[in-house]
């Protein structure tokens, strides 16, 4: 049985960003907070959130600035720190109500970014984090014309918008997803210049800092990446500074693991990974 709500809190910048709400079925032991990947939004995550409610966790799914039900500008942030503003802020109003609650950061791609680059200035604020398949290095490739065009003309073209040319059967096998969302006008398919080059020096700085990272991990890569690249993903797990990290590849899944065909493997080892840390 269902048991969700949804809403708006306010974000950096007075921001309004949409969320949903998964109660536990049975008395709550931790909860979740998840972020989802660029161009799409977190309603693609509801079968995660309805799996992990069935194990007494609260979960809670947060649409990202410029993505979804969220105001801003489509795929689009000024400042990468704008990201953790609004996580920050997402995680007082999540915690007011029970700061007792042992806190879970799990996310997908751009989401994983955002993650690991929040853990790196605020390492103890979780009890631990899971990325899945995260965006720290592409596979499909920016042209270079284009990347260049970007980078020499970014003062003036920040708010341009240019195609991703990432497709749905790049990122999972389930074909009743990739219909479910095919034609979803909340779906984007291309991501500004700002996104780009705020992406790209996020990048960057996570891996300048990975030694640094202290917080708990769990990373999850998906074998057949088309997205993001695995093996940049696999040498910052090697890099990352944390005693407690863990690393697993699913060999012939795409880049959506938690939306992929055999997706409740992943959650089983989310789960695992998690509950002895409740």
């Amino acid at each position: 049985m269902k048991n969700n709500s949804s809403g708006f809190v306010k974000g950096y910048k007075d921001i309004n960003l949409f969320y949903e709400y998964y109660r536990a079925e049975g008395d709550s032991k931790a909860r979740i907070v998840f972020l989802h990947g660029a161009g799409e939004y977190s309603q693609k995550y509801t079968r995660f959130a309805e799996w992990f409610s069935g194990k007494d966790i609260d979960v809670y799914l947060l649409d990202l600035r410029g993505h979804g039900r969220s105001e801003g500008l489509r795929c689009h942030v000024d400042d990468f720190n704008d990201y953790i503003a609004d996580l920050e802020m997402f995680l007082d109003f999540v915690e007011s109500g029970d700061d007792r609650k042992k806190t879970f950061l799990v996310s997908h791609s751009i989401g994983g970014l955002i993650s690991i680059f929040y853990a790196l200035s605020y390492p103890n604020r979780f009890q631990g984090i899971v990325t899945c398949s995260p965006c720290l290095g592409l596979s499909l490739k920016v042209q270079p014309i284009k990347a260049l065009m970007v980078s020499l003309l970014y003062p003036i073209l920040k708010k341009w918008s240019f195609a991703s040319h990432v497709r749905p059967h790049m990122a999972t096998h389930d074909q009743w997803l990739i219909e479910k969302f095919k034609d979803d006008p909340l779906i984007r398919h291309a991501v500004t210049a700002s996104f780009y080059i705020q992406m790209t020096t996020a990048l960057q700085h996570v891996k300048n800092h990975a030694a640094d990272l202290k917080t708990p991990i769990l990373v999850l890569q998906a074998g057949d990446d088309y997205i993001c690249d695995a093996k940049v993903c696999e040498n910052f797990f090697q890099q990352a500074g944390s005693p407690d990290k863990q690393f697993k590849m699913y060999k012939g899944f795409y880049h959506e693991l938690l939306n992929e065909v055999d997706r409740e493997i992943v959650y089983e080892d989310i789960y695992k990974w998690i509950k002895p840390k409740f």
